[in-house]
């Protein structure tokens, strides 16, 4: 399942990037460093700590400044992600390190579907009024 995650990740990030407003665009470069860095720092040990606070500290912003529902969530995961540093002597990290990498692309997946299904309704609204002129 891990790998995937990690094989979806880079075309759900590639297609918020491309189809996504500037919240989506922001997110998903987030979720693309995280995931990056995460490759270079398998395991959540304290040398991953600093930019899992900084990636923390960006999806807590987005979520405050942009006031979409779907970056609460992206947010709240982070801060699991950070929290399980106080844990890192047990295994948890290992176990749910895959269910968070998951949650982040579900939340980006929710984020991208709004934004098309906005898209959809303007485009019709604008065929509407142009239709009754």
């Amino acid at each position: 399942m891990l790998l995937l995650v990690f094989a979806v990740y880079p075309i759900i990030c590639a297609w918020a990037l491309w189809r996504g407003d500037a919240v989506l665009r922001i997110a998903a470069v987030l979720a693309l460093a995280s995931t990056g860095l995460g490759l270079v720092f398998p395991t959540p040990d304290l040398s991953l700590f600093p930019v899992d606070i900084t990636l923390m500290l960006a999806m807590m912003a987005l979520s405050l400044w942009s006031r979409r529902l779907w970056t609460l969530p992206a947010g709240a995961l982070m801060i699991d992600r950070v929290a399980v540093y106080a844990f890192r002597d047990i295994d948890v990290a290992d176990t749910l390190g895959p269910i968070w990498a998951f949650g982040l692309l579900l939340c980006l997946i929710v984020g991208i579907i709004n934004r098309e299904s906005r898209r959809m309704r303007t485009a019709q609204a604008a065929e509407v009024k142009s239709a009754v002129g």
